[in-house]
């Protein structure tokens, strides 16, 4: 007489917070693997896609001043991409990208009216832009005084 099996487990993915029902009924021991190995593969932290939980905000700020550009990602240490228009960005003595944990963060320093634009951060699986306004300053000679 052939035993019957019921496995019922429950997958709560955190990326979308969705509760996957698995009911495999007569599961013999030669598909038990497999369905373990299916299970595993989807629930691996490996497979999720990098999102983010933040995006970057659009900013106005004076030549000669510093601007940060900040967003959060799902994942610690993910690998991301800054841009500036199309140009991909390294750090230099102009820019800066750090990260820690799931903040990363793009420093512009000693900012002029060419530094305006579109910048955006990308994980691979989603991009995040904002926009990066520098106004000039407006110096004062003794006669407009």
């Amino acid at each position: 007489m052939t035993t019957t099996h019921f496995h019922l487990c429950y997958l709560l993915l955190d990326l979308n917070a969705v509760l996957c029902v698995w009911w495999v009924i007569n599961c013999c021991c030669l598909c038990r693997p497999n369905f373990f190995l299916l299970i595993s593969s989807i629930s691996s932290p490996e497979a999720q896609p990098v999102l983010f939980k933040t995006q970057l905000q659009n900013l106005e700020r004076q030549a000669g001043e510093t601007a940060s550009l900040r967003c959060e990602t799902t994942k610690p240490g993910a690998s991301v991409v800054w841009r500036c228009g199309d140009s991909v960005l390294e750090s230099s003595s102009k820019y800066q990208l750090k990260q820690e944990g799931t903040v990363v963060e793009l420093v512009i320093y000693k900012l002029q009216a060419a530094d305006s634009g579109e910048y955006s951060c990308d994980t691979g699986s989603q991009r995040t832009s904002a926009v990066l306004t520098v106004q000039g300053r407006h110096c004062y000679t003794d006669c407009e005084r």
